[in-house]
C-alpha cells in the first residue's frame, strides 16, 4: 500500500512518501530522512485501517500557487535552464488563477487566464504559459497525489503560434548580447533578455 521513492536534486536528497489505496485518491509527504518516511507511511495505514483518514484535506488546502510554489523547489531546479523558468514561475504565481483551489481547477479559470494573458503577450509566449502550467498539475496529480478528476489545461482550446519572424539573429548576434549582459551590475538582467529572446 505505502512505498517510497527517492529523489535527488543536486546535493539533497529527499524521500517521497507514496500511499495509495484503490478508489481513493493518493496521498504523498516528502521527507530529509527516509525513516521519517516510513513512519508516516505507518501512520496513515493504520489511520486507514481505523477508517479515520482524511483524503480531502492533503488536496482541499492546496491552491495552483501553493502547487507552483512546490514544482519551483521540486522540479525547477532539473531543467535545462531553471533560471528562466524560475521568472515564469514566480509571474504566474501573481496570477488571480493562482488563488484557486487545485481541486477545484476549471476549464473556465484557465480559460480567462489565457485570455488575460493573450491581451498582453503573444500566443507564442501564452502557449508557453499554458505548457507550464499544465505540467505543475500533471506533476500534482500524478506524483504529489493531489485530488483533480483531469488536467483543465487539456480541455481548452490553445491560442495560435507566433507566425514566423522576419528577423533572425545572424552567427553570433546572440552570443554577443549575453556576453554584453555579464557587464550588467544587476544579477537578474541576462536572465530577463533569455526570457525575452525565448518569448519573442
Amino acid at each position: 500500500m505505502g512505498t517510497i521513492r527517492k529523489r535527488r536534486n543536486k546535493n539533497t536528497i529527499r524521500y517521497q512518501a507514496v500511499v495509495r489505496l484503490k478508489n481513493h485518491p493518493t496521498i504523498s509527504k516528502t521527507f530529509h530522512r527516509k525513516s521519517h518516511a516510513n513512519q508516516w507511511i505507518k501512520e496513515k495505514e493504520i489511520q486507514i485501517e481505523n477508517g479515520v483518514l482524511n483524503y480531502s484535506t492533503a488536496s482541499s488546502k492546496q491552491t495552483l500557487g501553493n502547487v507552483l510554489t512546490r514544482y519551483l523547489k521540486e522540479i525547477t531546479p532539473r531543467k535545462k535552464s531553471p533560471e528562466i523558468e524560475t521568472i515564469k514561475i514566480k509571474r504566474l504565481m501573481t496570477e488571480p488563477v493562482a488563488k484557486i483551489q487545485f481541486s477545484n481547477l476549471k476549464p473556465e479559470h484557465i480559460i480567462e487566464f489565457r485570455n488575460n494573458r493573450l491581451k498582453n503577450v503573444s500566443g507564442g509566449t501564452t502557449l508557453k504559459d499554458l505548457s507550464l502550467l499544465s505540467h505543475a498539475i500533471e506533476i500534482g496529480i500524478k506524483e504529489w497525489g493531489l485530488h483533480l478528476s483531469r488536467n483543465p489545461v487539456r480541455q481548452i482550446k490553445k491560442p495560435k503560434q507566433n507566425p514566423p519572424r522576419d528577423r533572425r539573429f545572424k552567427t553570433g548576434e546572440e552570443d554577443f548580447i549575453l556576453l554584453a549582459c555579464n557587464a550588467s551590475q544587476n544579477p537578474y538582467f541576462k536572465s530577463l533578455v533569455i526570457l525575452a529572446i525565448e518569448t519573442a
